[in-house]
Order: structure tokens, then C-alpha cells, then sequence
């Protein structure tokens, strides 16, 4: 349920991030870092739509780097190695802290021109991350996926920060860079979600080749028509858009394709949802599309200089967000294929001894009658 939590709240700041860069409000302070709690000690009259939309963006993405962390200790904390728990546990205790020392040590240089890198700080953490990563690798790929989620949001966390210290050496092109890290990040928690769900006892295994390389196919497709969105929305050269609408029909052909070969598959009801869910993100995806094009090529002004009117913010967010949405199904959909739903892995060592027990018990008294 928890991993199931951060999805959502991480969908929130994803509504904020394509909001700030619909309304071009990235810049809107130029200050970073920041407190978690600037804007409660703020004159509430005095900033603009803007300055308050970049700063809530900056409070959710503080909101989900609290919420990732605490995912990522509850994974670690169910390690049934105990030499291996505690010291991923303490491991990720220091990255965490070495982390908010060094978005401290940063804080004292806000107004220095010169950023100065606090470097033990980010030895630290390094170090911290090589030991819970080389442990995470020799035991559960789920610890794993939980580790490079927190250090994704760190990183994203910087990312943005980055975006607006270096804004003037840089333009939009980290802004970029960070809209784009994002869809990462979000496609890596919906699958830690999807991989701490409760699965079904007694489905049969079955050998799903073919469809699980068009489910490949899906997600490098989608994500890279997801690159090609970001760079038509910072920079909207024509050839990004060339490129942008052209992958349009190549994700749609493979989400088709994948599609097909789930319904002629015999496990289709076990993936039937998931298919109908990304067909009907699709339609949407393709209407949201056409009305963002429209309102951002279609007319007099050039994109630069055309206004930004509250309805083309909305289309525009929505498509972000929708195309967001396709990537995460085709990650869920390929995550659910290459999935075993097989019973021990669901049920705790106590229920399934208990099983064995059971059948032990019944087969000796079976023998004896």
C-alpha cells in the first residue's frame, strides 16, 4: 500500500513539474536552495501564480523524497538476513542524512555566485550507496529497485535545483533534462508498486516470449517519445517535432501489436485490465496531442512568443501527464509477463510451513488408510 502511496503522490508533483513548464514559471525565484517550509514564512500578497506554483513544486518534491525514503527503509526492513538488514538499514541512515547535510551545505552558498561542491558529503554518500547496492544485489531485486529509487529522487531533487542555479550557462536544457529523468523515476516506482502487490495462488506459469519483447518494445518506444515531448516543449525545433509525431505511430503500432499478442495469450485475463487501461490512455493521449499541437504550432506567433492562455496550459499538462500514464502501463504491463505468480512467493515462510505441514499430515494418513 505504501509503494502504492508514492505512485500517487509522485503523480502529484508530476501534475505540478508539467504545470511549471506549461506556464513557464521555472525562474519564477531564482533562488536555490530553498526550505522545505519557505513558503509559510512568506507574505502571501506579495508573490505571483507563478512563484507560488514553482515553490509548491518545490514542497511536493520534498513531500516524495520523505515518502520514497521511508519506502525504501520498509523494504530493507523486511531482509530475513540480519547481518544484511542492519547494515543496508545503517547504510541508508547515512545516505539520507550525508544527503540533508549536503542540501544544508548548499543552503549557506545561496547567494555566493560560485557554487563551492561540499565534497565529503557526496563521498559519504557514495560510499553508503556502494554498500547497500553490493548487498541489495546479492539478495532481493526488490531492495534494489527501492535503493535506485530514492537515489532517483535525489538526483531529480538536484536536477532541479540545478535547473535554476545553472540557469543562465544552461537555458532550459536541464529543465529538460530533469522533465525527462522524471518519467524514470515515476516508471521505477509504479514498478516497485506493481512487484509489492499481492499475487493470485495457482496461475499458470506460461512461456510468454513473444510477448515479452513487443512489452520491451512498448516501453523504449514510449520513452523515447516522451524525450522527443520534452524537447518540443523546451525548444520545438522542427525537426524534434518531426520527430516527436513520427514516434507517435511507431508507440501506437507496438501498443497494438502487444495488444494482440496478450489477447491470443492464455494468461489474457491476467494482464486484460492492464491492456484496456493503456488502449484507453492512448485515445486520450492522441486527442490531448492534437489539441496541445494545435495550440502550440497553429497560428500567427511564433511558440516563443504566442501567450500561454490557462486552456493551453491544461492541454498541454494533460498530454504531459497522459503520456507519463502510457509509459508507467507499458512498464506494469511488461513487469506483469515476466512475472511468476507462484504461490511461495506470495505467502510468508509461516503459511507456507503451515501448507507443507498440512500436506505432510494428510499424505500420512492417506498411506495409512
Amino acid at each position: 500500500m505504501w509503494a502504492i502511496a508514492c505512485v500517487c503522490i509522485t503523480t502529484g508533483l508530476l501534475v505540478l513539474g508539467s504545470m511549471v513548464t506549461s506556464f513557464r514559471v521555472g525562474m519564477s525565484d531564482p533562488i536555490w536552495p530553498t526550505e522545505p517550509w519557505y513558503l509559510f514564512f512568506i507574505r502571501w500578497s506579495e508573490p505571483d501564480a507563478g512563484f507560488l506554483i514553482e515553490h509548491i513544486h518545490r514542497l511536493a518534491g520534498f513531500t516524495v523524497g520523505g515518502v520514497v525514503s521511508i519506502l525504501a527503509i520498509g523494504l530493507w526492513w523486511t531482509e530475513k538476513r540480519k547481518a544484511a538488514k542492519w547494515i543496508g538499514l545503517v547504510a541508508l541512515v547515512v545516505l539520507l542524512g550525508e544527503f540533508g547535510r549536503f542540501h544544508g551545505l548548499m543552503m549557506k552558498q545561496v547567494h555566493e555566485p560560485k557554487v563551492t561542491w561540499p565534497m565529503i558529503p557526496l563521498i559519504s554518500m557514495g560510499v553508503s550507496l556502494a554498500v547497500v547496492v553490493l548487498i541489495a544485489i546479492t539478495g532481493n531485486l526488490l531492495r534494489l529497485l527501492g535503493v535506485l529509487a530514492l537515489v532517483g529522487v535525489m538526483i531529480q531533487g538536484l536536477l532541479g535545483g540545478l535547473r535554476v542555479r545553472l540557469n543562465e550557462l544552461f537555458g532550459t536544457d536541464l529543465a529538460m533534462v530533469h522533465g525527462i529523468f522524471a518519467q524514470v523515476v515515476f516508471a521505477l516506482l509504479v514498478t516497485i508498486a506493481v512487484l509489492t502487490a499481492r499475487r493470485k495462488v495457482g496461475e499458470e506459469v506460461l512461456n510468454e516470449s513473444r510477448l515479452r519483447f513487443w512489452t520491451l518494445m512498448l516501453v523504449g518506444s514510449a520513452f523515447i517519445q516522451l524525450v522527443w515531448g520534452a524537447m518540443v516543449r523546451h525548444h520545438g525545433t522542427s525537426v524534434m517535432q518531426r520527430l516527436h509525431f513520427m514516434t507517435a505511430f511507431v508507440v501506437f503500432g507496438f501498443a497494438l501489436w502487444t495488444v494482440r499478442e496478450a489477447m491470443n495469450s492464455r494468461s489474457w485475463p491476467r494482464w486484460s485490465f492492464t491492456c484496456k487501461l493503456l488502449m484507453g490512455f492512448l485515445a486520450f493521449q492522441i486527442l490531448l496531442g492534437v489539441e496541445a499541437w494545435m495550440g502550440k504550432f497553429y497560428g500567427t506567433l511564433t511558440p516563443e512568443l504566442d501567450m500561454v492562455t490557462k486552456g493551453k496550459a491544461l492541454t498541454r499538462s494533460l498530454h504531459v501527464l497522459f503520456g507519463t500514464g502510457v509509459l508507467a502501463i507499458s512498464t506494469v504491463l511488461a513487469v506483469l509477463v515476466r512475472r511468476s505468480p507462484l504461490a511461495e512467493d506470495i505467502l510468508s515462510d509461516e503459511e507456507v510451513d503451515s501448507m507443507r505441514g498440512e500436506f505432510i499430515v494428510a499424505e500420512s494418513v492417506g498411506g495409512r488408510t
